[in-house]
């Protein structure tokens, strides 16, 4: 079973998106979200972005459950507050909970999911931070799923602090003019005006890129690991073997070394989704990385038999097509 997380951050200004115009937060956007979410007016350019090719099935919108709504007014306050035209006002969340047999999506426990969402949002810090707007579960779409939306307004600032929050600046490589030299900090103030600036030692500080670290790919990895000690069952990434499906074509080229090493992995995955539900953490990881470097060499094994398939054909068609002489 996959738990897959996905994050997004809600614009004031309107977005070019391939599916067209996606509505910023001062021309409405909210408001079309909290609609759309809560299922007053589906539209689904407001869906967060790889789910937008889904289906609603508007006959089961009456299982869905909308825990908090957002209100208009909280709209107005994110709205109110000062901010840059092109900044982000507020950010949503969806879990999505997938690869669920047909008994265990009857079955499904709404109840226990959205604790198990609440506790990590609780865990990674989001709760103290930002005030949650909107927290709604569908089932009325291929998988069921939460959405979580939240204001950009920092609690402990008064200000908007998503990019500050998710993705800090940090110091990143040294900056260095056309001709690869390093570039150095001046000093613009003091008998030292126009000189080098020094460090405690005495030497010249380089200059370094300021650039955004990637948080988002933390909050995955966080999601990924409290998955597994909460002994939730789930997995937030697809299950390795979903890459090993190989046409017949390609199959039948497999020795029969290489078709043993397939079932092995597969075997290895099953062992692991047992160490994941028990929350085994360093089995998972060590089976996880076995199970890595195989996959690895197989789909390199596979990419071959692909090109020589694909050279034998070309071959085949070109005696085709070649001209007969007369």
């Amino acid at each position: 079973m996959t738990a897959v997380l996905r994050f997004e951050k809600r614009n004031f200004a309107d977005k070019m998106t391939t599916d067209g115009i996606l509505w910023g937060i001062d021309n409405g956007g909210l408001i079309r979200l909290k609609k759309h979410n809560e299922r007053d007016e589906i539209n689904m350019r407001m869906e967060i972005r790889s789910k937008r090719s889904e289906n609603i099935d508007p006959t089961l919108s009456k299982h869905n459950i909308y825990f908090r709504k957002m209100s208009l007014d909280e709209i107005e306050e994110i709205k109110n507050t000062p901010h840059r035209p092109n900044g982000a006002g507020a950010f949503e969340m969806a879990f999505d909970f997938q690869d669920l047999t047909e008994e265990e999506r009857k079955s499904f426990d709404v109840m226990k999911h959205k604790e198990l969402i609440e506790g990590y949002l609780a865990a990674v810090g989001i709760t103290q931070r930002f005030k949650i707007l909107s927290f709604v579960y569908h089932a009325d779409e291929k998988n069921p799923h939460f959405h979580a939306v939240f204001s950009g307004i920092d609690k402990t600032t008064g200000k908007f602090g998503i990019n500050d929050y998710f993705n800090p600046k940090i110091e990143g490589d040294i900056e260095r003019d056309k001709d690869g030299n390093v570039i150095y900090l001046i000093e613009n103030r003091g008998k030292r005006k126009g000189l080098p600036m020094l460090d405690e030692q005495g030497n010249k500080i380089p200059k370094r890129k300021t650039v955004r670290k990637n948080g988002i790919q933390k909050l995955q990895d966080r999601w990924g690991k409290y998955l597994a000690t909460t002994k939730s069952g789930y997995s937030h990434k697809k299950t390795f073997t979903s890459v090993l499906n190989f046409s017949k074509g390609v199959w039948r080229r497999f020795d029969e070394n290489t078709k043993q090493r397939v079932y092995l992995v597969r075997e290895a995955e099953r062992e692991r989704m047992k160490a994941l539900k028990e929350g085994d953490i360093e089995a998972v990881e060590e089976i996880a990385a076995f199970m890595r470097s195989e996959v690895i060499e197989i789909l390199q094994i596979a990419q071959e038999i692909q090109d020589d398939i694909a050279i034998e054909r070309k071959s085949t068609r070109d005696q085709i097509l070649k001209p007969k002489h007369q």
